[in-house]
């Protein structure tokens, strides 16, 4: 039995229509010759023939063009219109609307996008609120094949038409929760009853209405799992972008300003990558993906320092330490008389300052 679930080519093709045929009324059209303008015989005179020979004559008569008798007529075109409505490619286009090569092109303008606009609309809406492709591809290529199904298909006297017959009835018992065995034995009976054709009629109904409402379904939960998504983000959003906006010091000793207060923001929740699956990254998400085994390290140190976090005031200790420490052998060694000199010669108190930066007053204890 033929899966119904796929979407063939067959069934792809189907969903744009066929080429536009070429009918006998078209082509009688085409060969139609265009009518004759009246002639004037009145005889002319001889001045005016040689005014119209040597280019005189209104200007606006000389410049207008000609119309070449070989130029379609508006029937040709409503005679198009008509055709594509009685061959079903567009049954909703108002042939009245159409009188000219402008009218007809904004016509199949407007036909494609009402027949692709649903269509286009429903998916796009289903990949927003991420439902996966392959679902997505499912109900639409079955809703498409049911959709496509004609009343004459149903009646059809042959193999294909009793299997169709078949398939659908198969389908709609399934799809209500019969078991595989009791399926086929009410579809034995339906057949044997030679009640299949108003039978596969109904099964046809209700196995649309069964998938659309099962699609959307799916639509719904998946819009309203996006909704919930957005809304836990944006409180997310909220309360990263309230915490840092208040933090005047980070880890309690260094100040922070306004534009490192935004880095730290976007550095958070700012999507500026994209990986190969279409998935967007902050740049703190991109560092941790690309250097997992490090980012693990670091964020392991960071967090053993600080007593889990809790004490920041341990990462700058032991620097504070040793700055005051270097700081009071220098001044000693100043107060002590204990000089050196730099590669020049000079006096070198403390520091970087110059024997010259002292004197000058231009120096200052490196504490």
């Amino acid at each position: 039995m033929e899966d119904m679930s796929i979407l063939s080519s067959e069934d792809v093709a189907s969903l744009f229509g066929g080429l536009i045929p070429d009918t006998e009324e078209t082509k009688e059209e085409q060969q139609e010759e265009t009518p004759k303008e009246n002639i004037d015989n009145t005889e002319k005179s001889t001045d005016e023939n040689k005014s119209q020979e040597s280019g005189g004559g209104n200007k606006e008569e000389r410049e207008a063009p000609t119309q070449s008798a070989s130029s379609p007529t508006p029937n040709l075109y409503s005679s198009i219109a008509k055709a594509l409505v009685e061959d079903g490619v567009f049954p909703d286009l108002d042939v009245n609307t159409v009188t000219d090569a402008i009218s007809l092109r904004k016509a199949f303008e407007q036909q494609t996008d009402n027949r692709l606009s649903a269509i286009h609309k429903r998916v796009m809406k289903a990949l927003n609120n991420d439902v996966e492709e392959d679902i997505i591809s499912k109900y639409e290529g079955t809703l498409n094949r049911l959709n496509s199904i004609t009343e004459q298909q149903l009646k059809e006297e042959s193999t294909q038409g009793e299997n169709l017959r078949k398939e659908l009835l198969m389908y709609d018992y399934l799809s209500k929760g019969f078991s595989q065995e009791r399926a086929k034995k009410e579809v034995e009976k339906s057949l044997n009853a030679g009640s299949d054709i108003t039978d596969a009629k109904e099964a046809l109904e209700s196995l649309k209405d069964y998938y659309q409402k099962s699609y959307d379904k799916i639509q719904a939960d998946a819009e309203q799992a996006k909704k919930a998504e957005n809304e836990r983000y944006n409180q997310k959003v909220e309360y990263y972008k309230k915490t840092i906006d208040e933090k005047e010091k980070a880890f309690n000793s260094i100040p922070l300003n306004k534009e490192t207060k935004e880095k730290i923001f976007n550095n958070i929740l700012k999507p500026v990558y994209r990986d190969a699956n279409g998935e967007y990254l902050t740049a703190l998400q991109k560092y941790e993906r690309e250097h997992k085994e490090d980012f693990v390290l670091k964020v392991g140190a960071l967090f053993t320092l600080t007593d889990g976090f809790t004490d920041f005031s341990k990462l700058f200790k032991p620097a504070e330490a040793q700055a005051v420490k270097k700081g009071f052998a220098e001044l000693d060694n100043v107060l002590q008389g204990k000089v050196t000199t730099d590669d020049s010669g000079n006096i070198k108190l403390m520091g970087n300052n110059s024997s010259e930066e002292y004197f000058s007053g231009n120096w200052k204890l490196d504490l």
